[in-house]
């Protein structure tokens, strides 16, 4: 889809957004509060010794207002103001931190069929949110402007998208995100999903990006077993060179019968990295919106890129509404050539001669939930990252550890 298909699209939305009557009972509002402090011992690895600790208190405000002016047809406005506490030049300062963080219209069932069209800025969330994310640990997080059409029927549904995910100075120069993607619910608490996804610019690394990534999930549930499986291959140009990259996510666990329903998982995630750097082939995978601070353990210091980690993750609930994990990942490059990537997917550090080896360290991971009151959300935990060889040999070696609090109200 063009540009041009795309500004017609959301000036079409805006219109009809615009033009359709909502009667005030037709209005539903809504909104969320989210507070969050953190503590961090270092707060960013850059050579040669690291960026210093970071203490820092975070408020995120979202509200919302949707209706159906007529059957089959809703609209949605969703506003967003996101800050850091002493961010402002002062007390009596007023930044411009308010977004507009979705405004879409839906229409479902066009033509008598199973056909549903969103169009608009909206939301994106896919399987494990592995390849496209909300990032909703993010204070901003994401959003996409662009069209959604979906099928629905039976056990299938397929959805196609289309969003221009940066603007530059001329048309062939966006960054355009489309992708196909279908489910199948193949059996009660069972997954299968495939999909293929573009990105397209003319303006990356001073060269192009012409990014497919073809891919399929499962995952399931019987009994007391849980699993999932996701592979992904990459192929296409970047930055002038041909793209050919590979990833593999493999989960399985176990929650045991007993008190506490206490459950034991182990977890292996790898990506291709460049094993030579120099040569006319990339071959470093790289998940296109993936949700950083997530798989790749909470002290964000690793990604789902040239990469191999091995996690056990244990969890149990010790009481109603609580729940208590603690997680243990082992870090190592794929290609000790490539560069160590953090959760944005940027280069933290590399070694092109790869004499550093690929042992980045280790981290361990512990956090809290609980909801107070159903409307009010807790989460609470402190994380340590244990450097290797590597973080040694090209950044000082320094340990990090992180603490967080986070309290959302859903209103």
């Amino acid at each position: 889809m063009t540009r041009k298909s795309l500004w017609r699209a959301r000036a079409l939305a805006w219109s009809c957004v615009l033009a359709f009557p909502l009667k005030a009972h037709a209005l539903n509002f809504g909104g969320q509060l989210r507070l969050r402090y953190e503590s961090m011992s270092l707060s960013q690895y850059a050579p040669p010794a690291g960026r210093p600790a970071l203490d820092q208190f975070s408020l995120r405000t979202r509200l919302g207002a949707g209706g159906s002016p007529a059957e089959g047809v809703r609209v949605f406005v969703n506003i967003q103001d996101s800050r850091v506490a002493g961010s402002e030049a002062s007390v009596s300062a007023n930044s411009k931190n308010v977004d507009l963080h979705e405004a879409w219209l839906e229409m479902t069932g066009l033509w008598a069929l199973p056909l549903d069209l969103k169009a608009g800025r909206q939301e994106l969330i896919y399987g494990d949110q592995r390849m496209i994310s909300t990032l909703d640990w993010d204070a901003s997080g994401r959003a996409w402007d662009g069209l959604r059409l979906r099928w629905k029927k039976d056990l299938w549904q397929a959805d196609f998208f289309s969003a221009v995910t940066r603007e530059a100075a001329g048309p062939k120069q966006d960054e355009v995100f489309t992708g196909l993607y279908a489910t199948l619910q193949a059996a009660p608490e069972h997954e299968l999903d495939f999909y293929l996804l573009s990105r397209t610019s003319a303006a990356v690394n001073s060269g192009n990006l012409r990014e497919r990534s073809l891919g399929m999930r499962m995952k399931g549930r019987r009994e007391a077993w849980d699993y999932s499986a996701e592979t992904a291959c990459q192929f296409g140009s970047k930055g002038g060179k041909n793209l050919r990259a590979w990833a593999l996510a493999a989960t399985a666990g176990y929650k045991l019968d007993s008190k506490f329903s206490p459950r034991i998982g182990l977890e292996y995630d790898f990506a291709s990295g460049d094993s030579d750097p120099s040569d006319a082939t990339s071959g470093t995978f790289e998940p296109p919106y993936p949700f950083g601070h997530t798989y790749q353990g909470l002290a964000d210091v690793f990604s789902w890129k040239n990469a191999h980690d091995l996690a056990l993750r244990t969890s149990a609930a010790p009481r109603e509404g609580w729940t208590v994990a603690l997680d243990l990942h082992h870090f190592l490059l794929a290609s000790s050539k490539d560069a160590w990537y953090g959760p944005s997917n940027a280069a933290i550090t590399r070694d092109a001669t790869g004499s550093a080896g690929k042992t980045v360290g280790h981290e361990l991971d512990f956090h809290v939930k609980t909801a107070v009151r159903k409307a009010v959300k807790l989460w609470f935990g402190y994380s340590r990252f244990f450097a290797g060889p590597y973080v040694a040999r090209t950044v000082g070696g320094r340990d990090k550890d992180w603490a967080f609090f986070q309290a959302t109200v859903d209103f």
